[in-house]
Order: C-alpha cells, then structure tokens, then sequence
C-alpha cells in the first residue's frame, strides 16, 4: 500500500518548466589602474576608464553570457601628457564574450 501511495505521490508532482531565456541590455564603466616604469621618469600610475555597452543573455540553464561592446575610452592625464583613442579604433574591436 506504501508503495503505491509513494508513485502516485511522485507522479502526480509536475516538475516546473525551465524558464524562458532573458537578454537584458547593461550600459557601464570599468576603471582599470596600473603602473609602469619609464626610463629617466620613473614609475607613473595610470587609469582609464572603458565604457561599455553589454547585452546579458541568461539561458534556461542559469548560464550567463555578456556581449560587450566598448563605446568609448578616457585616458587620464599622466605626467603632463594626455592620451587618446580615436573613436574608430574601440568601434572596430570585436566584443568581448565572457561566460558565466
């Protein structure tokens, strides 16, 4: 009698659908910091900051994909000189894929 009550207790017992696959859109900023040593300067500490636009697509697995595109990239003045990036250089980088 047991056992019967216990297949009918797991077969009635309907296990949920995965969910449905979800892409959001992040817009955001990574501030990256380092230090290099130049010949008669010395050592210089930097940072510039990316911007990033990221499409995140969860799939019905949990996993995490992130598309990330960068939009633009801003040097910080470093010992008096100012670098830059022309726009059409970060455009014409392939986007970065990271998976979770």
């Amino acid at each position: 009698m047991i056992p019967l009550l216990l297949f009918q207790i797991a077969t009635a017992t309907e296990i949920p659908p995965p969910p449905e696959p979800a892409e959001v859109l992040w817009a955001g900023r990574m501030a990256v910091f380092g230090e290099r040593k130049l010949p008669f300067i010395g050592t210089i500490t930097f940072r510039n900051d990316n911007y990033v636009l990221a499409k995140v697509v969860t799939d019905a697995t949990g996993a995490v994909t992130l598309e990330q595109d960068v939009c633009r990239v801003a040097f910080e003045k470093v010992a008096g000189a100012q670098a830059s990036m022309d726009e059409k250089a970060f455009r014409s980088m392939p986007p970065a894929t990271p998976h979770f």
